[in-house]
């Protein structure tokens, strides 16, 4: 959903370093960023069903949850930020923010059929 690229484009490399680095050897710890990653999207699963392709607010949400866990490391985590992605989450539960792209909702309503069993039962005709 997202990676550490992601992450570089809002904040710095140092910060980056300085919230990864635990064991103060100077380098970018990659073990610690895709953990903070896998906590972020496990909370947003908790939420809704990750989509395939996610939209660009999604991708916002997760990290700012990834930096939240980065933070929470050292401490320095600021709980509105959380709340916020929270109340936004909550939102796309339930349906008041799509949660995918434009794209992948046509390719969803192009089915006018649902199977029952192991028939596909069509609702053409019916008004």
């Amino acid at each position: 959903m997202i990676t550490k690229s992601d992450l570089e484009k809002e904040i710095s490399q140092t910060e980056l370093l300085q919230l990864s680095d635990i064991n103060a050897d100077g380098t970018i710890n990659d073990l610690i960023i895709d953990d903070a990653i896998n906590d972020a999207i496990a909370y947003i699963s908790s939420f809704i069903k990750i989509p395939a392709n996610p939209t660009p607010y999604l991708r916002s949400i997760a990290v700012d949850l990834t930096l939240y866990e980065l933070r929470k490391i050292h401490q320095l985590q600021d709980e509105d930020v959380r709340k916020r992605c929270e109340e936004k989450l909550i939102r796309m539960a339930k349906g008041t923010i799509p949660v995918t792209t434009i794209q992948e909702q046509e390719t969803r309503k192009t089915s006018n059929a649902f199977v029952h069993g192991r028939k596909h039962m069509s609702f053409k005709g019916f008004n």
